[in-house]
């Protein structure tokens, strides 16, 4: 009995010193993992605490700005390093769009904070969709989606990602993120890529290309080895759900019919006049950064999304209509031509990796 007692101490002993040994080499490899380990909380509220330089500059966006948390590799992390006499400030959240960017902006400047810089990053894969939501041109000032209305600001409505003590803990190590979702999700859980999961998508309040059974049909022609990736988390999820309703989506928001694409100009132009407006009267010195869309760019990207996640196959390369549209009507946008390779975004996902991270903060800091 001793001797099972010691065995099953050293066993103990060498599970947490292998598990310690691996946080510490995942945490100087995040590279190698780099969908693990940063999703943790994310309130304004802390963001602005640790905004407390005399010099700032906030940043804005979606999960290209969060992606990698606190690591060296963040996007915002990078910045930092390059603006030696600012604090640059993260105020990114993950599934964001730019109401919601605006949402963030407004609360941070109703703060403590001094903004003398802002930067918005607008990612060209999905922060100009609104537009496939109506057809009415002339009342797009009232557009709902989600039964919000886009153009009504207002610094309260603002998201925050507020996890349990549990699952807190479990997104913030790697080597339970590794566990839960390369070993349990993936082996002993079973399929969430059902009729069912269809059926849910199907309840939501969102625009829909296709009728429901022609998504579930296309749910049922996807491999079962990728299926097993999606409801392990693995690939992304929300981009296949997206695929389910609207197939064509890259398609759309690419290079949209010329109504509609009226109808997109309109409403990217109003959110980009609004911030420029307020910062003009702020007295902050803000710019637009789009971040590419693989997709546009990459023969690779364009597989990826057709057999992975199941969107129709979108043929056209370079920068969507709405890009050049911005690029041409405000001076303070910019986009990186020819700055990305493939090989600069995480494999079988849509983020930048830490070399794409890198090349866009330089771009970023030139452009001040």
């Amino acid at each position: 009995m001793k001797k099972i007692k010691i065995y099953l101490y050293i066993f103990l002993f060498s599970l947490i010193f292998t598990i310690f040994l691996f946080e510490l080499y995942a945490k100087y490899r995040t590279d190698l993992f780099p969908s693990y380990g940063w999703q943790k909380n994310n309130t304004i509220k802390d963001n602005i605490i640790i905004c407390d330089n005399k010099k700032n500059i906030g940043v804005f966006g979606d999960s290209f700005v969060e992606y990698f948390g606190k690591d060296n590799n963040n996007l915002v992390r990078i910045l930092d390093s390059k603006f030696r006499n600012y604090k640059v400030c993260n105020f990114g959240f993950s599934g964001d769009s730019i109401h919601n960017y605006i949402a963030r902006f407004l609360y941070v400047l109703k703060s403590h904070v001094k903004l003398e810089k802002a930067i918005f990053y607008l990612y060209e894969g999905n922060d100009f969709y609104e537009f496939r939501y109506t057809n009415d041109l002339k009342n797009i000032e009232n557009l709902e989606i989600k039964g919000e209305t886009i153009f009504n600001y207002s610094e309260q409505t603002y998201f925050d990602r507020n996890l349990s003590f549990t699952k807190n803990f479990i997104k913030s190590t790697f080597t339970l993120n590794l566990i839960y979702r390369e070993l349990y999700k993936k082996y002993f859980t079973s399929n969430r890529v059902t009729k069912e999961f269809v059926q849910k998508i199907y309840t939501e309040d969102k625009y829909y290309e296709v009728k429901l059974d022609k998504a579930i049909e296309r749910m049922n022609n996807t491999p079962k080895d990728v299926k097993k990736l999606l409801s392990a988390d693995i690939l992304n999820i929300n981009f296949y759900s997206l695929a389910l309703r609207n197939p064509n989506y890259f398609n759309e928001i690419y290079n949209p019919e010329e109504d509609k694409f009226e109808i997109q100009k309109i409403i990217a132009s109003k959110y980009v006049k609004f911030i420029n407006k307020t910062c003009i009267n702020n007295e902050i010195e803000c710019k637009f950064i789009i971040i590419p869309s693989d997709q546009f760019l990459f023969e690779e990207a364009k597989n990826k999304y057709q057999n992975l996640f199941r969107f129709n196959f979108q043929k056209e390369y370079g920068k969507s209509k709405i890009s050049n549209f911005l690029l041409t009507n405000f001076d303070n946008i910019y986009y990186p031509e020819s700055l990305f390779i493939y090989e600069d975004f995480i494999n079988n996902d849509m983020h930048l990796n830490a070399n794409g991270n890198k090349k866009l903060a330089t771009f970023t800091y030139e452009k001040f």
